[in-house]
């Protein structure tokens, strides 16, 4: 017994020891887990630059590849013209890529662009373009691919259209649901280039896809779906959706990216430093998946600011339970915006007025901050308006894209607005608005611009034409306008045209008057269109802009827009409001003739020693403008030469794309070659125009965008008869001269074959005496009488023009009253935003011309040797982006013409 109870005394005090000895021991360290890496990208569009540094980037992002387990494509890796065959070679010529491949490592979903452009249905050019696909890349256009575990789903579109059929959504949800059920807490991928209706910006009511498919996509907490497509930034936290207890949606993109709709960029061109992919990991024990985005950088790789994306998928599945989701789970959900804060400016920030006149302005700022910290926090943008002192209307306004998404950012933004209505006083207000909208604090300055440089105009009391209300013609959506006697309604998103054509009597320049008022800020375009007696119309005159007095009851003055008659008879005035909100009511129209101008007194000696009316100089042997010096540096030069030069780089491109190249053509201004005749004691800007024609050419030539700089051939030739004395454009003869340079050189390059010589062509001098825009500008008072002529094939070439989708039967606009003045219009009928001429000869290349009125004789004189000419001019063009009818008309060579004054211009056709 007492032997017993000794045994079991020390076996107690063993287990003692033992449990004490445990109680001091540290538990065993969990095992971390493996981390599975895969990258993730889109939409190259066949630039084997930026897939190859895609994959250099994720090669240096996973120590030499060893860490990359995979690589998904997904879709316009590639970039198909209509009737071209979708090429993979600089895909398979990829030296990374070949590695992967090898290794079993690619995955590949389809885009759009891997079919030929619009080819749908039935097209053959859609099963080719699939079989092409399986025998490039050796893969599937649908496959469910297992790497370590984890199903990685791609698809392909049914065609171009980026549509599924319905047996294509039930494999992804036969194939999601297998997925599912082999583990309880992996997450699952599915990679579709088109984005699923109705989750990401960009991505709203597209119908692709059916309601059914949707609602089982958006109800997986476990399965996460990256698409292409918008090229949309992953800076912008827009690119990445959680339905609250259901499915990750999120964008990559690679080649460039889009920030937002109808905004102007900030000073820098966004494509060349926002390129970003996806590094996305996801580890074995834990299931978090951690994406992580950068920009796809030549050296370095630099991770974007404001932190990883991260999704715990056992928290979220455990969340999806619940009714109310919690946004430390769910973190990427619509709460974000009810949760964001506004940004707002440093304390003691001003906006600078850096230049303004009567009708224009230029401000900077610095950069606002964001009104809290995190990856959901950026200015957006910056919401500019420039407002009547007086009235409090606006009378200007912009947005302007913040550069949050761009790796290196500016300190400053810079912005101008031109052809402002008259005031006398401005404020201009600068709000930042956060990337969901929030608006800060708005900064404020006020100007004082400085009065009109002109005259109070008088009107020809004879010719003076005012209708009313009642006898406008209304054209458009009946629901949106109301008409009465004495006014016509069009009201909240109204799109309407108010028509009336006035028989003009008698030539001459007349002014546009529209009695209106407005609720709000309006759009209105106002448009001028003269009717020949054979009914063919041609626009003369187009613009656009806001109007609004805050009360559309109160009559106001406004558009006054001003035009040459050369020609009696019917011109068509019209007056469109567009979709925007508010009221626009219209009480009448009136066309009034402007009184003939006073007569100058001149002398000889005036004239010999540069007499000046207004702002043009007269001198024995032209008109010039009167110019003042500057005092731009060198260096804000060569930076703004830099920037137009990546502007090139970017339209470049997407020529490149469509298999076509860039060539920009430098003419000289008038003033510019004729510095010579400047009397002594008048400026000539001559130093200032070398120093932007030197570093715009240096930066050109870094590029490697080709140009001809006409200047340099003009000066070197008996180029006086290349320019008018009165008018500040090339005359025909210059046009010409430039018409050889640009066939030779595109002969040299293999792009054309269709040059004409001189003798190929007849030259006619109009007997009508010519008005240049200088003569215009001093009331047609200069004591040499001018002319013009113009070209015209010996053999005529037949065409069909249209300018906006209207047929046109003429390329030169000639009156047939010879005892009427004219002016540069002649050719082509003047400046026209949209041209298209076809000459059904398909062995023949087409071109696109990007110009204003320097390239409307070159245009006279280029369908000559061309299948089809495009031209547009972009001060007038509100019908699509250069970018749009790149992509539509797919041109062999794009040439954009501009003269030596505008090379650095922003605006216009600087704004593709």
């Amino acid at each position: 017994m007492k032997l017993r109870f000794l045994l079991l005394l020390i076996l107690c005090l063993a287990m003692l020891v033992s449990c004490a000895d445990n109680a001091t021991k540290e538990p065993e360290a969990e095992e971390p887990g493996n981390d599975y890496t895969f990258g993730v990208f889109a939409d190259i569009h066949s630039s084997a630059a930026y897939f190859n540094r895609t994959l250099d980037n994720f090669f240096t992002l996973t120590n030499n590849g060893e860490e990359l387990d995979g690589v998904v494509l997904i879709g316009d890796i590639l970039y198909t013209a209509e009737d071209k065959t979708p090429n993979y070679d600089f895909i398979n010529e990829s030296e990374k890529y070949n590695i992967l491949s090898d290794a079993g490592k690619i995955a590949y979903a389809m885009g759009n662009h891997e079919f030929p452009l619009n080819a749908v249905g039935e097209d053959e050019r859609v099963q080719s373009s699939i079989d092409l696909f399986r025998e490039k890349t050796g893969l599937e256009t649908q496959a469910d691919t297992v790497w370590n575990g984890y199903h990685f789903i791609t698809t392909a579109p049914k065609d171009y259209s980026g549509a599924l059929t319905t047996e294509q959504e039930s494999w992804i949800i036969e194939r999601i649901e297998n997925a599912l059920s082999e583990s309880d807490e992996k997450p699952v991928f599915l990679f579709i280039h088109h984005p699923i209706d109705n989750t990401l910006n960009s991505s709203r009511n597209s119908d692709r896809h059916s309601e059914e498919f949707e609602e089982f996509i958006k109800g997986q907490p476990r399965l996460i779906v990256i698409s292409g497509h918008t090229h949309y930034t992953l800076s912008d936290p827009h690119s990445i959706y959680q339905v609250p207890g259901g499915a990750t949606f999120l964008y990559t993109s690679v080649v460039y990216t889009s920030v937002g709709q109808s905004m102007a960029y900030a000073d820098t061109d966004h494509r060349e430093f926002s390129s970003q992919a996806i590094l996305l990991s996801v580890n074995d024990k834990t299931n978090v998946v951690t994406l992580k985005r950068f920009y796809v950088d030549e050296e370095n790789p630099t991770y974007l600011e404001g932190g990883d994306w991260t999704f715990d998928i056992p928290a979220m599945i455990k969340e999806s339970k619940k009714t109310d989701v919690s946004t430390d789970v769910y973190k990427y959900t619509d709460k974000r915006e009810e949760l964001s804060v506004a940004p707002y400016f440093a304390e003691g920030t001003e906006i600078t007025v850096s230049d303004y006149t009567d009708s224009s302005i230029e401000i900077s700022f610095p950069n606002a901050l964001a009104g809290a910290e995190g990856e959901d926090s950026y200015v957006g943008y910056y919401k500019i308006e420039v407002f009547d002192t007086e009235s409090d209307e606006i009378l200007v306004s912009s947005k302007i894209i913040s550069d949050f998404f761009i790796l290196n950012k500016l300190d400053t933004v810079s912005h101008a607005f031109y052809g402002m209505p008259n005031a006398k006083g401005w404020r201009v207000s600068v709000t930042p608005v956060s990337t969901w909208y929030v608006e800060g604090t708005p900064l404020t300055v006020e100007v004082t611009p400085p009065a009109p440089e002109f005259e109070e105009v008088v009107f020809d009391e004879e010719h003076v034409y005012t209708v009313t209300a009642k006898d406008i013609t209304p054209v458009g959506n009946s629901g949106h306008y109301s008409k009465y006697d004495e006014y016509i309604n069009v009201t909240q998103k109204g799109n309407c045209t108010m028509r009336y054509n006035f028989d003009v009597e008698k030539t001459g320049k007349y002014r546009v008057i529209i009695n209106a008022g407005a609720d709000s800020a309006i759009t209105t375009s106002l448009s001028v269109t003269y009717r020949d007696s054979n009914g063919n119309d041609t626009v003369i005159f187009e613009t656009e802009e806001k109007f609004g007095t805050g009360s559309a009851s109160k009559a106001n003055d406004f558009t006054c827009a001003e035009f040459d008659a050369v020609e009696t008879g019917t011109y068509i005035v019209k007056l469109k409001k567009s979709k925007s909100f508010g009221t626009l009511r219209v009480f009448n129209f009136t066309l009034a003739r402007i009184s003939e101008g006073a007569v100058f007194d001149y002398i000889d000696e005036d004239i010999e020693n540069g007499a000046t009316i207004g702002s043009i100089i007269l001198t024995k042997n032209s008109l010039l403008p009167r110019v003042w010096p500057n005092s731009i540096t060198r260096e804000e030069i060569a930076w703004a030469a830099e920037k137009m030069g990546n502007k090139l780089v970017k339209l470049n491109d997407a020529c490149k794309a469509v298999g076509g190249k860039v060539m920009y053509v430098g003419v000289p201004e008038q003033h510019s070659m004729l510095r010579e005749d400047y009397p002594e004691k008048f400026h000539c800007d001559g130093e200032y125009l070398d120093v932007i024609e030197e570093e715009f050419y240096k930066a050109l030539d870094e590029r490697e965008i080709p140009y001809i700089n006409m200047k340099s051939i003009f000066e070197v030739e008996d180029y006086r008869k290349y320019y008018s004395p009165t008018d500040h454009h090339f005359t025909v003869f210059g046009a010409f001269r430039t018409y050889l340079e640009i066939m030779d050189r595109l002969e040299a390059d293999g792009l054309a074959d269709g040059r004409l010589a001189e003798e190929d062509f007849k030259v006619t001098e109009l007997e009508n005496v010519f008005y240049g825009s200088r003569a215009l500008a001093i009331d047609h008072i200069y004591p040499i009488p001018d002319k013009i002529s113009y070209y015209e094939p010996i053999n005529p070439i037949p065409f069909e023009r249209y300018d906006k989708g209207v047929r046109v039967n003429w390329i030169h606009y000639i009156p047939k009253d010879t005892s009427k003045s004219v002016g540069y219009y002649i050719y082509m009928g003047g400046d026209n935003p949209e041209t298209y001429i076809h000459t059904n000869r398909p062995e023949l290349p087409d071109i696109m011309i990007v110009g204003d009125s320097f390239s409307n004789p070159l245009e006279a004189l280029l369908y000559t040797s061309f299948d089809s000419l495009l031209a547009i001019d972009l001060r007038h063009n509100k019908i699509k982006t250069v970018y749009e009818y790149v992509e539509e008309f797919k041109p062999d060579i794009l040439l954009v013409v501009r003269d030596d004054t505008c090379y650095l211009s922003f605006d216009g056709n600087g704004s593709f």
